[in-house]
């Protein structure tokens, strides 16, 4: 059985690794996301994407 540490640290890792694949899309250099993409992410999972409402400005379309 996991004490409560290890099960947040599960978790804050499962969290840094998706924030790393998003970076890795929204920068990737051939195919990067563009906003409407972002876009469509949020309106489809708002709970999951809203987070990365900020980069928005950043992101090209």
């Amino acid at each position: 059985m996991l004490t409560q540490i290890q099960m947040y640290r599960q978790a804050e890792k499962r969290a840094s690794d998706r924030h790393k694949i998003m970076l890795d899309l929204m920068l990737h250099p051939t195919n990067p996301m563009t906003k409407s993409d972002l876009i469509a992410l949020i309106a489809r999972k708002p709970e999951r994407y809203q987070v990365y409402a900020g980069f928005l400005p950043q992101l090209k379309d």
